[in-house]
């Protein structure tokens, strides 16, 4: 009689773990996915920045000269 007792109590104690061991996958995944998004985001900066490179030593190649653009305040001297 004792288990029958108690098997309300255990199975709300395992549904209990079980949506706790799934929320904590959500959360795995979730931190997962930010870091990639991040990760992908830098790498298509690095790509625009090696593209930017590869676009001003073609032009320097040419014999163009190539303008960089300075702060406003920045100091001269």
């Amino acid at each position: 009689m004792a288990l029958a007792d108690t098997w309300p109590q255990l199975t709300l104690l395992m549904s209990l773990a079980i949506l706790l061991a799934w929320i904590t996958q959500e959360v795995s995944l979730l931190k997962l996915r930010q870091h990639r998004a991040r990760k992908e985001r830098e790498i298509h900066a690095l790509n625009r920045e090696i593209q930017q490179h590869i676009k001003d030593s073609s032009r320097l190649q040419d014999g163009n000269t190539v303008s960089v653009a300075r702060p406003a305040n920045r100091a001269t001297s």
